[in-house]
Order: C-alpha cells, then structure tokens, then sequence
C-alpha cells in the first residue's frame, strides 16, 4: 500500500494480480490487467504517474486514470523483476529486491520525465538478509533487511531447524538522490 499526492490509499493485490485506490470507502480498480504480481507502488512528486513493480514483470508506470502502463525497458543493464517494494525520492526509484540473488536494496535514477533508468545504484545486498520493504522518514530511507521471511513455511508455521532471529532495520541517507 502506498498513499497518493491526495492522501489516498493505492493497494496492489500480489496474488490477484489487481492495483486499486479507496475512494469514499469503496475500492476502484486502477489497472486494465496487466499485472501478475504488482508490489508495492510509488509515486513521485510532480508525477501522475504511478510506478507499480510486479515481481515477475518488472517495473510499469501506470497513468492512474486511464489505466494505461509503459514497462520500464532496461536492454539488459538492469534487473527490475523480483521487487516487492517501491519507493520514490526525487527522480530516484528505491527497489527492494527479495527476488534477485543476493537481496537488495537498489536506486534507480531516472531521467528527467521519469520515464527511462539511466544509471542505479546498490544501498545494499546481502546472501543472507531477507529484505522487505521501507519508508522514507526525511532525508533517511529505513527498510526491513531480516523479516524472517526465509524462517516460515506457507502457512506461518517455522521451518523445521529454523534458527530464530532478529528482525534488522537498516537505515539509508539519501539526500535528495545516493
């Protein structure tokens, strides 16, 4: 879930495959299908656009009143699939990866009409972390980088020989832009 530049809410349904935004206590489907598993969603400043992963697809920038999505194209140079959350500072784009190997926390700058990745940047990655999602608090991007996602079956239970542990906050300086 995120929040618009109106304050209201835009929900992804991961296994539905659905992007929706509350209106007056009712949910109104944003997106015309084309998404397997969007993740969380973000908007930027100054930008109608929403910027919606889907972890198998990678990342579309949904115009919210149409319907209509332009799949970020990286031609190789980037690996935008695997992203289960999705925040934006500026012209940046700040992934979190728990699909890719090893887990990260990536930037993905942006050119100036949001609409290409001309370069990115890894805050961090880790073989043994089980990173998801984040917030920005000011100039700080705080994000969970041991759920302990990897120590729990389908149904909530712990694995068998799972060693307990502690769930770790990281915290990032952005700045504007890393």
């Amino acid at each position: 879930m995120a929040l618009n530049h109106d304050g209201e809410p835009i929900v992804s349904d991961g296994e539905g495959g659905g992007v929706y935004q509350l209106v007056k206590g009712s949910l109104h489907r944003l997106d015309r299908g084309d998404f397997i598993s969007p993740q969380t969603p973000a908007q930027c400043p100054g930008s109608d656009m929403l910027f919606i992963p889907d972890y198998a697809r990678g990342i579309g920038a949904m115009d919210p009143r149409t319907g209509r999505i332009e799949w970020f194209v990286s031609g190789g140079r980037h690996a935008l699939a695997g992203i289960d959350g999705l925040y934006c500072r500026g012209q940046t784009l700040f992934a979190v990866q728990n699909g890719t190997t090893p887990q990260r926390v990536i930037a993905f700058h942006l050119n100036d009409t949001l609409t290409q990745i001309t370069g990115e940047t890894i805050v961090d990655k880790r073989n043994n972390g089980d990173f998801t999602h984040g917030v920005f608090v000011g100039d700080s991007f705080l994000y969970i980088a041991d759920s302990g996602w990897s120590r729990i079956d389908e149904h909530g239970m712990a694995k068998p020989n799972a060693q307990p542990g502690k769930a770790r906050v990281m915290q990032y300086q952005a700045n504007g832009s890393p």
